[in-house]
Protein backbone atom coordinates (compact mmCIF):
# COMPACT_ATOMS: atom_id res chain seq x y z
CA UNK A 1 0.00 0.00 0.00
CA UNK A 2 1.58 3.05 -0.99
CA UNK A 3 1.40 5.56 2.18
CA UNK A 4 3.39 8.28 0.71
CA UNK A 5 2.92 9.05 -3.51
CA UNK A 6 5.68 11.27 -3.94
CA UNK A 7 8.49 8.91 -1.72
CA UNK A 8 7.02 5.87 -3.65
CA UNK A 9 7.31 7.00 -7.15
CA UNK A 10 11.40 8.73 -6.07
CA UNK A 11 11.90 5.05 -5.00
CA UNK A 12 10.76 2.87 -7.43
CA UNK A 13 12.00 3.98 -10.57
CA UNK A 14 10.74 3.45 -14.06
CA UNK A 15 11.40 0.66 -16.86
CA UNK A 16 11.83 3.69 -19.50
CA UNK A 17 12.55 7.19 -19.77
CA UNK A 18 9.69 9.58 -20.89
CA UNK A 19 6.65 11.49 -18.67
CA UNK A 20 3.75 10.33 -16.83
CA UNK A 21 1.44 11.58 -14.32
CA UNK A 22 0.21 9.41 -11.03
CA UNK A 23 -2.32 10.60 -9.19
CA UNK A 24 -4.63 8.80 -6.30
CA UNK A 25 -7.71 9.40 -6.36
CA UNK A 26 -8.83 7.78 -2.74
CA UNK A 27 -7.65 6.94 -0.46
CA UNK A 28 -9.82 7.19 3.07
CA UNK A 29 -6.56 6.59 5.52
CA UNK A 30 -4.35 9.04 4.40
CA UNK A 31 -5.75 12.48 2.84
CA UNK A 32 -2.26 13.44 1.63
CA UNK A 33 -1.78 11.04 -0.65
CA UNK A 34 -4.86 12.99 -2.55
CA UNK A 35 -1.88 14.38 -4.98
CA UNK A 36 -0.91 14.94 -8.36
CA UNK A 37 3.07 13.85 -9.30
CA UNK A 38 5.21 13.65 -12.48
CA UNK A 39 7.48 11.01 -13.15
CA UNK A 40 10.31 12.28 -15.79
CA UNK A 41 12.98 10.82 -16.55
CA UNK A 42 13.39 9.16 -12.87
CA UNK A 43 12.78 12.76 -11.27
CA UNK A 44 9.18 13.62 -9.20
CA UNK A 45 7.67 16.75 -9.84
CA UNK A 46 4.21 17.44 -8.38
CA UNK A 47 1.42 18.11 -10.28
CA UNK A 48 1.01 16.77 -14.10
CA UNK A 49 3.33 17.90 -16.21
CA UNK A 50 1.91 19.30 -20.20
CA UNK A 51 1.32 16.63 -22.46
CA UNK A 52 1.89 13.62 -19.81
CA UNK A 53 -0.61 10.96 -19.66
CA UNK A 54 -1.87 11.00 -16.64
CA UNK A 55 -2.91 7.83 -14.47
CA UNK A 56 -5.26 8.19 -11.63
CA UNK A 57 -7.36 5.66 -9.40
CA UNK A 58 -7.80 4.72 -5.94
CA UNK A 59 -4.60 3.79 -3.54
CA UNK A 60 -5.48 0.05 -3.91
CA UNK A 61 -5.53 -0.30 -7.43
CA UNK A 62 -2.82 2.34 -8.00
CA UNK A 63 -0.42 0.46 -5.22
CA UNK A 64 -1.01 -2.48 -7.11
CA UNK A 65 -0.16 -0.91 -10.68
CA UNK A 66 2.96 0.61 -8.59
CA UNK A 67 4.80 -2.24 -7.15
CA UNK A 68 4.32 -4.09 -10.14
CA UNK A 69 1.40 -6.99 -9.47
CA UNK A 70 -0.82 -5.67 -11.72
CA UNK A 71 0.07 -4.45 -15.15
CA UNK A 72 -1.46 -0.63 -15.83
CA UNK A 73 -2.64 -1.56 -19.29
CA UNK A 74 -4.89 -4.85 -17.20
CA UNK A 75 -5.96 -2.46 -14.89
CA UNK A 76 -7.29 -0.13 -17.02
CA UNK A 77 -9.37 -2.64 -18.89
CA UNK A 78 -10.54 -3.83 -16.13
CA UNK A 79 -11.77 -0.58 -15.00
CA UNK A 80 -9.56 -0.21 -12.04
CA UNK A 81 -7.28 3.38 -13.07
CA UNK A 82 -8.49 5.49 -15.64
CA UNK A 83 -5.60 6.59 -18.47
CA UNK A 84 -6.04 10.31 -19.54
CA UNK A 85 -3.52 10.38 -22.58
CA UNK A 86 -1.27 7.48 -24.49
CA UNK A 87 -1.88 4.06 -22.41
CA UNK A 88 0.84 2.52 -24.26
CA UNK A 89 3.68 5.05 -23.25
CA UNK A 90 2.18 5.09 -19.56
CA UNK A 91 2.03 1.38 -19.49
CA UNK A 92 5.62 1.07 -20.91
CA UNK A 93 7.24 4.19 -18.48
CA UNK A 94 5.53 2.06 -15.50
CA UNK A 95 6.38 -1.70 -16.32
CA UNK A 96 8.01 -3.63 -13.70
CA UNK A 97 9.57 -7.16 -13.92
CA UNK A 98 6.60 -9.50 -12.58
CA UNK A 99 7.17 -10.06 -8.42
CA UNK A 100 8.66 -13.51 -7.88
CA UNK A 101 6.95 -15.17 -4.98
CA UNK A 102 10.11 -16.18 -2.39
CA UNK A 103 8.45 -18.97 -0.98
CA UNK A 104 10.13 -22.05 -2.11
CA UNK A 105 8.40 -25.67 -1.42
Amino acid sequence: RVIDLGAALAARGCARSGRVAVAIAEDALVPANLATFTVNAGAVEPGRAPGAPLVRGPVGPMSAVLTGGVRLADAARLGLVEVDGDLAAADAILALPVPYPLVVF
